[in-house]
């Protein structure tokens, strides 16, 4: 998605979440005259992005520390808002998309990916039926899976925030692992917000249990595939909004 868009040269954009950098560095180099600001909660993603995209390559680049939810800081409103793969991991999406509006220009671009309703459908179904195992259903007691959107039910959200919805689609993406042993190591890394709710001593029978539940109807042989689900968020801020900046 974000591969379409056509940034003036000095076009000022806010990234929101920017894990690794990649878009960041990317949007950078497409506005030489403009600037980015990008954003993350995580002090870890902070130190990658800067030794991998450092301000030597990248002048026009900035990051900072900060939560999507109460993004709060002095500057001029941006012409784009982006982000990548992290409203997903947030228990209120809707008012991130209240922040990130505050600091967008009337009339700017907000765009956003992430994960949609549907990901993973049957994964998560051998999930819930192994998280009912009462070996270690009592750990789970008060989990609560992450709440994906689709389209529609992002417009209160955008309507909420004062922003016009352009285009909202679902996009599918398969994941092929060669064999069950990778698709195992992408499993406990993925989902490490479950086995965090485990004792250390059950979370490889935890793991294995999982896998032989999605892999049942599949033979010894098989490849394993895995069905991703991305939403794609383009909206725009309304010009008779004030910039809240």
């Amino acid at each position: 998605m974000f591969e379409t868009l056509q940034f003036p040269p000095n076009a000022r954009i806010l990234e929101v979440g920017f894990g690794h950098g990649h878009w960041a560095a990317w949007a950078c180099q497409r506005v030489p005259q403009g600037a980015v600001l990008a954003v993350d909660v995580d002090p870890n993603m902070l130190k990658w992005a800067q030794e991998c995209y450092p301000p030597s390559t990248h002048a026009n680049l900035e990051y900072r520390l900060g939560d999507a939810v109460t993004l709060d800081f002095e500057a001029e409103p941006f012409d784009y808002v982006m982000s990548n793969a992290c409203l997903h991991y947030l228990d209120h999406p809707g008012l991130a998309f209240e922040a990130m509006a505050r600091h967008l220009k009337p009339g700017g671009r907000f765009c956003v990916v992430c994960l949609g309703f549907g990901n993973l459908r049957d994964l998560h179904k051998a999930l819930a039926k192994v998280m009912r195992d009462g070996r270690w259903a009592d750990c789970f007691a008060d989990f609560k899976p992450v709440q994906l959107a689709d389209g529609a039910s992002c417009d209160a959200w955008l309507e909420k925030a004062g922003l016009i919805k352009k285009q909202a689609r679902l996009q599918n993406e398969v994941i092929n692992f060669p064999n069950r042993v990778y698709f195992q190591q992408w499993v406990n890394t993925s989902f490490g917000h479950y086995f965090d709710k485990l004792p250390g001593m059950w979370r490889e029978d935890f793991s294995n249990e999982l896998v032989a539940t999605y892999c049942r109807r599949l033979g010894p042989m098989d490849e394993v595939k895995a069905l991703r689900v991305w939403l794609q968020l383009d909206a725009m801020k309304e010009a008779s909004a004030s910039s809240g900046c």
